[in-house]
């Protein structure tokens, strides 16, 4: 009875530490937010400087607005999260997908823990990985 006691114990903990957020999961939601030009969800996985949530908005809806014609496909390959709260995400990006002159370029997206949630720290992402961001 203690042994069947101590393994649900130890099989909820690991569900609940599979089930909640990672830097990979945040980033995936993030890109495909920014493919599809959602700014509310934008909004809500960007950290940009300490700036207040209605003025990312105001900027994300500034940046889709003229990004809306920039086509890139992205491929998630590894992340490293670090014990002070941040993370690495390694994406490939391919700009323009369907052109047979694309290819995959190697980029990071840098991950902050903002009130225990995972966020992407937006400013220091490469101009070339997406040329309209908040700063």
């Amino acid at each position: 009875m203690l042994l069947a006691g101590l393994v649900s114990i130890a099989l909820v903990g690991v569900l609940f530490l599979f089930s909640g957020q990672s830097p990979r999961t945040v980033a995936a939601d993030f890109l495909s937010a920014l493919a599809k030009g959602d700014v509310a969800k934008l909004t809500e996985l960007s950290s940009v400087n300490g700036k207040p949530k209605d003025e990312i908005r105001k900027e994300w809806e500034e940046c889709i607005k003229y990004g809306r014609t920039y086509l890139f496909g992205w491929d998630i390959t590894g992340f490293q999260q670090n014990k002070d709260g941040t993370a690495i995400v390694r994406i490939d990006v391919t700009e323009n997908p369907g052109s047979p002159m694309s290819y995959p370029a190697h980029k990071e997206l840098q991950m902050v823990k903002v009130d225990g949630s995972w966020k992407v720290d937006v400013p220091q992402i490469s101009r070339d990985a997406f040329p309209y961001l908040p700063q």
